[in-house]
């Protein structure tokens, strides 16, 4: 029996909101879950935030953890590799990793085919606990180890599992979104700004329009054109900007967007195959 249910390694931002979403929840208790993290001052404040075990070493999380969330910058994973491989067990541990571009082939090629891994990407709105994370798990998980995955992310925000071989995909269209949302709204905002309205105003009127459009997908319809029909009246003002869309090929520049984005995902997979 391990002293604790979940260690983490990388005390970042979205590991962060895991132990946070994890915590308040009462999922886990603070006396369930330790970490390890190289940055001495990132270190001494998630202990004292989250009130949670620091640990001295790697080796420490992996022999004390059940579950260990591994959530390094994907260019530290190199040195880190040595590490994870020596010290994981077959039998002890379930890695559990939110890495983007980093297949669950590769922590099998460094620890063993045996490995219990789930590949997790999550996105941005996690940090407030409304986000939502794709689950991807290896063959060897049984249901219980899937079923307190599931719920674990499940404090933070929606989950979906998903076949691997789209987690890649899913990295362009959920954990990349958020950015192109923002840009967006930054763009609707400056518009309104250039033409009188103050910032403050027209970032309230902007962001509102984006949150409550969200819930009413949420909520009433997810039928997209369904919606847009509710918005754009015959010869009104949406139709006329909706035409303009269309005019300017925008859902062509969204497709090379994303695409640019799928891309960069397998550029990084590939690119561990070097180490």
């Amino acid at each position: 029996m391990k002293k604790y249910k979940l260690g983490i390694i990388g005390m970042g931002n979205m590991a962060s909101a895991i132990a946070g979403g994890v915590i308040d929840s009462f999922f886990l208790n603070n006396e369930d879950i330790c970490f390890y993290e190289t940055d001495k001052k990132k270190a001494l404040k998630s202990s004292q935030v989250f009130k949670i075990n620091l640990c001295n070493e790697t080796r420490e999380v992996f022999m004390e953890s059940e579950y260990v969330l591994l959530s390094l910058k994907p260019q530290n994973l190199k040195e880190s590799s040595s590490l994870i491989s020596e010290y994981f067990e077959i039998d002890g541990n379930i890695l559990l990793s939110v890495l983007a571009g980093v297949p669950i082939k590769y922590f099998e090629r460094l620890i063993s085919k045996k490995a219990k891994i789930a590949r997790i990407m999550p996105n941005a709105p996690v940090l407030i606990n409304k986000g939502i994370s794709a689950i991807s798990f290896s063959p060897n998980i049984n249901s219980g180890q899937k079923d307190f995955v599931k719920r674990m992310f499940g404090c933070i925000g929606k989950t979906v599992i998903i076949d691997e071989k789209f987690q890649n995909l899913v990295t362009a269209l959920s954990g990349s979104s958020p950015a192109y949302f923002y840009l967006i709204c930054k763009y609707m905002t400056n518009f309104g700004i250039e033409r009188g309205v103050d910032e403050d105003t027209a970032k309230e009127l902007v962001i509102g329009s984006m949150l409550g459009s969200g819930a009413m997908l949420d909520n009433i319809s997810n039928d997209f054109d369904e919606m847009i029909r509710k918005v754009a009246s015959k010869g009104g003002t949406t139709e006329k900007a909706l035409e303009s869309f269309k005019d300017n090929n925008l859902k062509e520049i969204i497709f090379d967007a994303m695409g640019k984005a799928l891309e960069r995902a397998y550029e990084m997979e590939d690119s561990l195959s070097k180490f």
